[in-house]
């Protein structure tokens, strides 16, 4: 899904790894491990609504301490 917010450019979720896909500026891709769906649907809601992607990004992913790959 493209996001136009921030350094984050798309996300993309595997429901059956628990993993969000995150492609950022610059073409660096993460695979952040363990992540519950809702997260990712959240990250959906809050594009659909114009909210603030980065800002729900940084609360919700980066603090949340979630392991990740860049890939």
């Amino acid at each position: 899904m493209p996001v136009l917010s921030g350094d984050v450019v798309s996300v993309g979720y595997d429901e059956d790894q628990s993993a969000l896909e995150v492609e950022f500026v610059g073409g660096t891709v993460r695979l952040y491990l363990d992540v519950p769906q809702s997260v990712f649907e959240g990250l959906v809601v809050t594009q659909d609504a114009g909210a603030n992607v980065a800002l729900y990004f940084e609360t919700r992913v980066i603090q949340g301490g979630y392991r990740y790959l860049e890939i």
